[in-house]
């Protein structure tokens, strides 16, 4: 009977049980207490190169525009744990912020759940969503939870939330009509990571299998056979292809910074990976990209990368049309191309963190 109740109590709720009864202490907590500080919800401690990025950004992006401020990093894994011990130490000058990405959704429950739980503990801070992809879907699961986020944002009175694609921000101001939306790019965007280049040789091949694939498998592996046969030095990767040793807080950096030197050995990358192009953009490494199912890539490229030259977008999946790319990208010379800077386009985020 007892494991027939626990069946079907959803998991948030177990988890808040759980915290409630067995409460865990931040590591050397006390000494944030009476200090001002930014605390970073949800941090992407876990096997997902893109989460990890969008955690490293944001810290460097803190740091780099509030040094007065102290900062404390929450994995998402211990965002209930963590929470009675963080709101005695929290005070109204704190500043709550939580992880951007593409979790504002349906499919990725558990983080969800997570947000509008940070949400509802603080209700006297002043809170940031950092930029974000919405998709709820039209089932009526999709509905239910849209119903359910709707009505813990819209209580909020100082909450910000930030789109990083239009249509997610058409999707939120339809939504969310008592917080202040906002508009700038996704966060590993601003990052410049192109201080140490490398002799680039050969292509990698970094596609998903998951939810969010939009290629058939046939398509799948015909673009694996065609790279195969047709070059030498294809190298099959993902962004979540990693060990979870890799991604603790003490390593997660490096991890990134190995991956990154990864895609500026390289020639040419394939992606249908949102931060895979990202990291390609940040790198100037040349990339032929191909959309996922719900176009957060294509959302995100049309907003902030289709001018740059070395980032190229398919609309189909057709072979010719990846050959015809690939050898475009073979023989660019990326020197030829500015820069990124989206620097500027940070600035309203930036002005939402400062309290006034």
């Amino acid at each position: 009977m007892l494991n027939k109740i626990k069946s079907i109590i959803p998991n948030n709720i177990k988890s808040e049980i759980c915290a409630f009864l067995k409460p865990e202490k931040i590591k050397n907590f006390k000494m944030y207490k009476n200090k001002k500080k930014f605390i970073i919800f949800l941090a992407g401690y876990y096997q997902n190169l893109g989460d990890m990025a969008l955690t490293y950004s944001q810290k460097k992006f803190i740091e780099q525009n509030f040094p007065q401020y102290e900062i404390l990093i929450i994995p998402s894994t211990k965002t209930y744990s963590y929470m009675r011990n963080l709101k005695s130490i929290c005070t109204p000058e704190d500043i709550i912020t939580i992880i951007g990405g593409g979790n504002m959704d349906d499919i990725y429950v558990s983080l969800e759940d997570a947000r509008r739980y940070v949400i509802k503990n603080f209700h006297n801070n002043r809170i940031i969503s950092f930029p974000q992809t919405m998709i709820f879907s039209n089932t009526n699961f999709g509905k239910k939870r849209l119903k359910k986020t709707i009505n813990t944002y819209n209580k909020h009175k100082n909450l910000y939330i930030f789109a990083r694609e239009k249509n997610s921000l058409t999707r939120m101001k339809k939504s969310f009509t008592k917080a202040a939306i906002g508009f700038c790019p996704d966060m590993v965007l601003y990052l410049n990571k192109m201080e140490t280049q490398f002799t680039r040789n050969g292509i990698i091949c970094c596609l998903r299998q998951d939810a969010e694939i939009n290629l058939s498998k046939e398509e799948y592996d015909n673009i694996r056979k065609f790279l195969n046969k047709k070059y030498h030095n294809v190298y099959f990767t993902d962004t979540v292809n990693i060990s979870l040793s890799e991604c603790t807080p003490e390593k997660y950096e490096d991890t990134l910074n190995r991956f990154w030197n990864l895609l500026k050995r390289s020639k040419v990358v394939i992606t249908d990976r949102l931060h895979c192009m990202i990291f390609c953009a940040i790198t100037k490494t040349p990339c032929v990209v191909m959309d996922n199912s719900n176009h957060k890539i294509s959302g995100v490229y049309d907003a902030w990368i289709k001018d740059l030259g070395y980032i190229k977008m398919m609309k189909d999946h057709k072979i010719d049309k990846l050959q015809e790319n690939i050898e475009l990208l073979l023989n660019i010379n990326v020197d030829d191309f500015p820069a990124l800077n989206l620097q500027t386009e940070f600035k309203d985020l930036a002005d939402a963190c400062k309290i006034k």
